[in-house]
């Protein structure tokens, strides 16, 4: 219940900053994990990208990585 919330703190403010600013500049992040398997996290790395308007691609498996490309404050965020 925390997380969610700290999660929608951080949606919210990307959204404030992203209407109130000029043109986006581009951040991109990667990063590895000893693995990504559960169904149920790799919903939430591909839904947290949709929402903050991120693309981007996971590997499955051993090992896992998530790579995110869009908006630096966007990206900050989901980092």
């Amino acid at each position: 219940a925390i997380a969610l919330a700290i999660w929608e703190e951080e949606l919210s403010r990307a959204a404030a900053r992203s209407a109130s600013e000029g043109p986006p500049r581009l951040g991109r992040r990667s990063m590895f994990s000893h693995h990504i398997i559960a169904p149920s996290k790799r919903q939430a790395i591909s839904q947290w990208a949709i929402q903050l308007r991120l693309g981007g691609l996971a590997k499955i498996g051993w090992p896992g990585l998530i790579v995110v490309e869009g908006d630096e404050e966007d990206v900050r965020a989901y980092v």
